[in-house]
């Protein structure tokens, strides 16, 4: 294939400011929190499938760990706080589709270059709330509601909420056809989150659901988001740092990537 011919002179150029992009995106973005994604290296024998019983990955081959590991090598988190723009949620609900990952939303992520995002990174929203209904399996009085589902046991996830609560709405159980109603502070409260733990509900002594005894619980939560795919993962333009003058190098400029919102949520806590 032969090369193009070679352009001596150029007219009047534009450029983007990668400074107002950044400005943008710090000043009118939300906050998550951005775990990466890091592919187990885990496999059964004589096989190159993941290990169902590894605790890294929980069998879904992927584990989180901080973007910023060799920096926060002394943090036992596994995130940085990054702003990010968030935009385009749309909602396709289809209950016969083919089994596998199964989400109702996805949205799209703008992202200051610099962050490297690659695929089934995680963001949990810090701005954003959603609301949200699920049956628990009861440990019994007194006892904590661990959040997250992968990487526990079968009957763990039955025992865990699904997403982080940030307000408990409702809580009963039943019991011939008659509901029994909890309340904030009368028989339950929030545990606040520290480090990696996000808050959870805790049963104060001697109150909650008897053990093994099944309550639903309707709450405020935190979405948790995973890269699902890249519209553009790398954006580069020539430009000078600012306006039409300068030196005319390759300028990094914001990515995007298509999420989807999170049903599996990995434990935790």
């Amino acid at each position: 294939m032969s090369q193009p011919p070679l352009v001596t002179k150029y007219g009047p150029l534009g450029a983007f400011d990668p400074q107002l992009f950044t400005q943008a995106i710090q000043g009118l973005g939300l906050s998550f929190r951005w775990s990466r994604a890091i592919e187990c290296p885990c496999r059964m024998d004589g096989s190159d499938q993941w290990n169902p019983d590894c605790a890294l990955c929980g069998s879904d081959g992927w584990w989180y760990v901080s973007p910023e590991f060799d920096r926060d090598r002394h943090l036992t988190r596994d995130f940085v706080d990054v702003q990010c723009t968030f935009a385009q949620a749309t909602i396709k609900e289809n209950f016969d589709q083919e089994f596998g990952g199964w989400s109702f939303t996805d949205a799209l992520m703008t992202m200051q270059s610099q962050m490297r995002v690659s695929f089934r990174d995680r963001f949990v929203g810090v701005n954003q709330e959603m609301a949200w209904c699920e049956l628990v399996v009861s440990d019994g009085p007194g006892t904590t509601v661990q959040v997250g589902k992968t990487t526990r046991t079968t009957d763990a996830q039955t025992r865990a909420m699904r997403y982080e609560p940030v307000k408990i709405n409702f809580v009963a159980t039943e019991t011939a056809g008659t509901p029994t109603y909890y309340y904030e502070g009368q028989h339950f409260t929030m545990l606040e989150g520290v480090g990696n733990l996000p808050l959870r509900l805790q049963w104060l002594p001697a109150q909650g659901p008897a053990l093994n005894s099944r309550f639903t619980v309707h709450y405020n939560c935190r979405p948790v988001w995973i890269v699902d795919d890249a519209t553009y993962g790398i954006q580069t333009l020539k430009g000078p740092e600012k306006g039409a003058k300068g030196v005319y190098e390759p300028r990094n400029l914001p990515t995007t990537f298509k999420v989807k919102l999170d049903f599996l949520t990995a434990a935790r806590s």
